[in-house]
């Protein structure tokens, strides 16, 4: 057996192959990335994205890291890779909780996709999004084989509160 490539899936990038020895793989946050696969045309990809829309719909500097043209531009490059959307299933993967600005990015950009992909009659099969931990995820994109990892916040370290040990050990 040859040794898998893997191809790293940057903020505002989209992936497709039918190469069976090729492994996709991204670290997310509050992003998104789809992982897209057909089944029949042994075909699979995924994409990496920051934001559901950008600022003011300007999205001309980098319009892959918005949601809004990252899922579009996956599921065209899976169907000009010979995929038909009536058999991709998709598994959607991050968005973990961040709040700025009172609002909750990940779930928006969880929101965002799923929306995609339902309007564009591709069956979400659920995935792994909106938890409080980062996770990476390693796409055998052409085989539909996911493997993902959660990445646990380090919890602060607890301290007693001030009324407890502390103030009897210094009274002694």
């Amino acid at each position: 057996m040859s040794d898998l490539h893997q191809i790293p899936v940057s903020q505002g990038t989209v992936h497709v192959t039918s190469d069976p020895g090729v492994v996709l793989y991204t670290p997310l946050g509050s992003c998104i990335s789809a992982c897209l696969f057909d089944p029949v045309a042994g075909v699979g990809g995924m994409n990496h994205f920051m934001l559901p829309r950008p600022p003011g719909n300007d999205n001309a500097a980098a319009p892959g890291v918005f949601g809004i043209n990252a899922m579009p531009m996956l599921l065209d490059a899976m169907i000009e890779a010979g995929a038909r959307p009536e058999r991709i299933r998709a598994k959607l993967f991050g968005g973990s909780r961040t709040v700025f600005g009172g609002r909750d990015i990940g779930m928006m950009n969880r929101d965002m996709a799923e929306d995609f992909l339902h309007d564009s009659g591709v069956r979400c099969l659920g995935g792994i999004t909106c938890t409080d931990e980062a996770i990476s995820v390693s796409f055998h994109a052409a085989l539909g084989r996911i493997e993902g990892r959660r990445y646990q916040k380090r919890r602060r370290a607890e301290l007693p509160a001030l009324d407890s040990e502390y103030p009897r050990s210094i009274r002694r």
